[in-house]
């Protein structure tokens, strides 16, 4: 079996920044399809509906970050998790890792529990308020709605795979099957939309995606040595783990929210005052700056899994270089 983290260079920031176009350039890529085939109120609710997937993403308050550095850490040799810093390497925890894992999926079994109950209830309430706007068909949009709750809550459920691919050091791995499942999203979503299917065509397509991902990122992870190391060894306490990770997991999830609540709510907010065409305008132009951002964000985030080994090794020199 392959021990520590994946060797990080130059060909996974490569393919860091094309996952980063695939991904926020995916709703760009299919505009021009979406205002042949559909009215400029169908695309507002199409960007209601991906501000809503965003917010539901950081119900996990920071923890997948805080997940993804964890692995890291545990392929680096650290034995014991603490809340403050970490205790010197050596190989390989499996029952610490076996530990995360159920860690992992209680955490976010429970917060895919959540977002159903608030999507299903208040965020139902507020969909109908929209339609209540809507002039285009109504019955597409609501079959729209329920694909985008059942999505949401099955992507926030395996939301770990992420951190599983990225904490290992499989950036370039990762992002290949990201750039994969955004193809399929998108030429599927072009079949539908051509096929007559509407606003409903998109989600289904958004659904297939995160299937083929999150069957891809298991096969990558997963190998048949791990899963038989895994099922050899007793794991360490879920519950303690969470107790260690929950402080910083915690800090770096008011950071998501306070960047939730300045960058992407006036989406929600202004769907209450302007009409659904000013939102479609104004929602296009924030895919757009999205972009930007997040490919200003790709050579951090394809090397934080070598930082977290720096650490973990107590490595300052090597921090910097990084960092520089």
């Amino acid at each position: 079996m392959t021990e520590g983290i994946e060797n990080i260079g130059k060909r996974d920031v490569i393919w860091s920044y094309i996952a980063t176009i695939f991904t926020i350039g995916a709703g760009v890529i299919l505009l021009p399809f979406i205002l042949h085939k559909m009215p400029a109120e169908t695309v507002g609710i199409w960007n209601i509906f991906q501000v809503i997937t965003m917010l539901v993403v950081i119900l996990d308050f920071g923890f997948r970050h805080t997940f993804s550095r964890t692995i890291s850490y545990i392929f680096t040799g650290v034995r014991h998790l603490q809340k403050e810093g970490v205790e010197t390497a050596s190989t390989v925890d499996y029952t610490l890792l076996k530990g995360t894992l159920i860690a992992m999926k209680r955490f976010y079994r429970w917060i895919a529990l959540v977002a159903f109950v608030l999507l299903a209830t208040a965020g139902t309430a507020y969909f109908f308020y929209i339609l209540g706007k809507y002039t285009g068909d109504t019955q597409d949009a609501l079959l729209a709605w329920i694909l985008l709750i059942i999505i949401n809550c099955y992507n926030l459920y395996t939301l770990y795979y992420d951190s599983l691919l990225t904490g290992k050091g499989y950036i370039r791995r990762y992002q290949q099957i990201s750039v994969v499942a955004q193809t399929v999203y998108i030429v599927l979503a072009i079949g539908l939309i051509y096929a007559g299917l509407g606003l409903s065509a998109i989600v289904a397509a958004q659904l297939a995606a995160t299937l083929i991902r999150r069957i891809l990122a298991y096969r990558v992870f997963f190998t048949d040595d791990l899963k038989a190391t895994l099922k050899s060894v007793e794991p360490q306490d879920p519950k303690q783990i969470m107790q260690a990770i929950y402080p910083n997991a915690v800090k770096v999830g008011l950071t998501s929210v306070g960047g939730f609540a300045v960058n992407k709510s006036s989406v929600l907010l202004g769907s209450a005052f302007l009409s659904l065409e000013q939102i479609a305008c104004y929602g296009i132009t924030v895919q757009v700056m999205d972009v930007l951002a997040r490919c200003a964000m790709v050579p951090y985030q394809s090397f934080m899994p070598k930082l977290a080994q720096c650490r973990a090794k107590k490595d300052s020199e090597g921090l910097r270089r990084y960092y520089i």
